[in-house]
């Protein structure tokens, strides 16, 4: 029987033996093996059987029952290992055999390693003695070991080493030939409870690495993972493993924001399936939306789930030396949430997925905080009892809607005779539309050279018996000083973006769980000749926009009526429809703000080559945002400040804004916000 990893040469190996082609072998990223097979033929006067299995680190282990039951029937065991790359997963094959067939199984192992062709004159010995893991391995199997050359093209050469091979299996297995691995053997090894299947579910809202994750727990990318303005998983998805000898299935979940029918009905099996929930929060800005994510589970699955939930953070690498227990500090929401768990967290780094340990150390708190729980799991009838609360809800939901539409009618069908008795008494219509003590003027754009002329100065002075607030109504080049305001949720990056702008720490700026900014603050640079101020705003979700419109009041002014714009600040990566950023700058700012704003995306190094065009165009809801505003957009990667470039871009953008709007959103509008 042929053991060992994908790739090692167990079918190569397999067809030498035998002297012919009878199993699959070629160069394939993929496994090619994916089952037990066995091909028989005669070898110097001996029938020979050659049983080629899956590798040791395949997908799923439903091949090791059927290699199990095959095992008994087995004289050797031959454990292939390709010469010159013997890694770590080569050294865990010993340890595997002995867990799924006991300690007897190795004294009918050889190790058979494949590539001799590579050794180049150097002998075997002196290749051995370059890796102290290697020689260990041998130790194991009391030094039983034989080299293949698989590639070559000599029926003498490949007819020697074969012969030699069943020379030395005869030689040093002795009168053991004839017993070979016994069925007694095989069936004295019991599945231990560390390689009972476990299954996790993996939940949280789009973009916070469930997917990422997922990969580096199976120690692969069976997931899709990519920086993208959509969602991008769109359905349930399932992979599985073998991690430290136990197979793992992976759940994937579309986000927690998507439909929850949709989540739930996707694989109905799977909803009552998973021994454990894994709730994945990106380290960083923790939103209301997050802190919500329990009350979701506890609604859709029921509260029994939160007994087998674990927060998993990413982004780990982001802590840059400081403890998740001093990041755990600054959030009294976050520690809120992981009481509803009992404290259980971890914290994955999915930019180093070769650290073994992370997942190693995963799978212990599993094993040790929630396998005792385990002889429960989230059973058909809690979900039942799920699914029909939901319903109920459903139902509630449907006839509420039914209640809103009948006075959406009636409310419709009192305007249409309030404007039709405006037309039937037009006088007393204009009586109510005299203007008292001022004169608003709107209409649509008009030629900029028109409008900054000093003809549209008496004009506005004539027609509304006011004042212009500027006294340099001119280019926009020229004006001495311009006020950049900056808007956005917490943790989009503002104060990073500001200190970019500013070409200084400024403001500010780091990893933290809670908004880092708490009250706006100012900073001042000159920049291209012109005197920049930069206003910092906490984040909208913070503490209401009540309290953040009265914050950003004072700040809204300017004794020298320089121009203000807003720079509305999105990170590049997964943008839902929860970040409703467009209603909020109209209920605190008022629908003229948008004419004076540009989106400003930051984190522009996560496109990893993508043009922001191709970003955009996965994301409708994000275009129409855009469209939203008078500005456009901008791209920023603030983790290169000292990149002027990308700021001189952007200084230009701003005078365009304001050439099209007529210089600035003025305090008639601050005024009437």
């Amino acid at each position: 029987m042929l053991v060992g990893k994908t790739g090692s040469g167990k079918s190569a190996s397999g067809n030498t033996i035998l002297g012919q082609n009878l199993f699959r072998s070629e160069a394939s990223p993929l496994p090619l093996t994916e089952s037990c097979m066995s091909q028989s033929k005669t070898v110097d006067g001996r029938k020979i059987t050659v049983i080629d299995t899956p590798g040791i680190t395949s997908e799923t282990c439903e091949w090791l029952s059927e290699w199990k039951n095959k095992a008994h029937l087995v004289d050797v065991f031959l454990l292939v290992i390709q010469l010159g790359r013997f890694t770590e997963e080569d050294n865990s094959t010993i340890n595997w055999i002995q867990k799924n067939f006991g300690e007897e199984a190795l004294k009918f192992t050889i190790v058979l390693f494949t590539g001799g062709d590579q050794l180049k004159g150097k002998t075997v010995e002196e290749f051995q003695r370059e890796s102290t893991k290697l020689q260990t391995l041998l130790d194991a199997v009391e030094r039983k070991y034989h080299i293949f050359d698989n590639s070559t093209s000599s029926d003498y050469k490949r007819d020697n080493q074969v012969k030699e091979l069943t020379q030395k299996i005869g030689k040093s297995l002795g009168n053991k030939i004839g017993y070979g691995y016994t069925l007694a053997m095989c069936e004295k090894v019991k599945t231990p409870p560390e390689m009972l299947e476990l299954i996790l579910m993996i939940l949280g809202k789009p973009g916070t690495g469930k997917s990422a994750s997922g990969n580096t727990i199976l120690g692969r990318n069976a997931f899709k993972a990519e920086v993208s303005a959509l969602p991008v998983t769109k359905h349930c998805e399932s992979q599985s493993g073998v991690v430290d000898g136990r197979k793992i299935t992976v759940i994937d979940t579309p986000g927690i924001t998507s439909e929850m029918y949709e989540l739930l009905s996707e694989d109905k099996q799977k909803a009552h399936l998973p021994h454990v929930f894994l709730l994945v929060i990106q380290l960083g800005k923790f939103t209301e939306e997050d802190n919500n994510k329990i009350n979701w589970i506890q609604k859709n699955f029921g509260e029994e789930a939160l007994k087998f939930t674990i927060v998993l953070f990413t982004g780990g690498d982001q802590l840059k030396g400081k403890t998740v227990e001093e990041f755990l500090q600054e959030s009294t929401k976050l520690q809120t949430l992981l009481h509803c768990v009992e404290e259980r967290y971890h914290v994955f780094d999915n930019n180093n997925t070769s650290d073994d340990n992370q997942v190693k150390e995963l799978m212990k708190k599993i094993v040790n905080e929630l396998m005792k729980n385990l002889g429960y799991r989230y059973t058909h009838k809690e979900h039942e009892k799920v699914k029909k609360a939901l319903r109920q809800e459903e139902e509630r939901k449907k006839e509420r809607e039914g209640r809103t539409r009948n006075q959406k009618d009636r409310f419709e069908g009192e305007i249409e005779a309030d404007i039709s008795d405006a037309d039937e008494n037009p006088k007393k219509q204009q009586n109510q539309n005299k203007p008292k003590n001022k004169i608003h003027i709107s209409g649509k754009s008009c030629m900029p050279q028109f409008v900054l002329g000093v003809l549209a100065v008496a004009l506005v002075t004539y027609m509304t018996g006011g004042f212009c607030p500027y006294d340099y109504l001119h280019d926009p080049a020229e004006l001495p000083g311009l006020r950049v305001m900056l808007l956005g949720r917490p943790g989009a990056g503002k104060s990073a973006t500001g200190n970019t702008i500013l070409g200084r720490e400024a403001f500010k700026a780091e990893f933290s769980a809670g908004s880092v900014t708490k009250y706006c603050e100012t900073g001042n640079s000159v920049v291209g000749g012109k005197n920049i101020t930069v206003i910092d705003t906490p984040g909208f979700m913070n503490g209401g926009l009540d309290s953040w419109k009265e914050g950003v009041d004072t700040y809204l002014h300017s004794p020298d009526h320089s121009p203000l714009v807003f720079l509305l600040v999105i990170p590049v990566g997964t943008f839902t429809e929860n970040d409703d950023v467009v209603k909020h700058i109209r209920e605190t700012l008022g629908e003229e703000a948008l004419k004076f704003t540009i989106v400003l995306f930051t984190r522009g190094d996560q496109l990893d080559g993508k043009s922001i065009e191709m970003f955009l165009n996965e994301n409708a809801h994000l275009k129409d945002i855009i469209g939203s505003v008078g500005g456009g957009y901008h791209v920023l990667n603030n983790k290169l400040p000292t990149d002027r470039s990308q700021v001189e871009t952007l200084i230009p953008k701003i005078k365009s804004l304001l050439w099209k709007n007529g210089n600035s959103w003025a305090d008639e509008n601050e005024e009437a916000v």
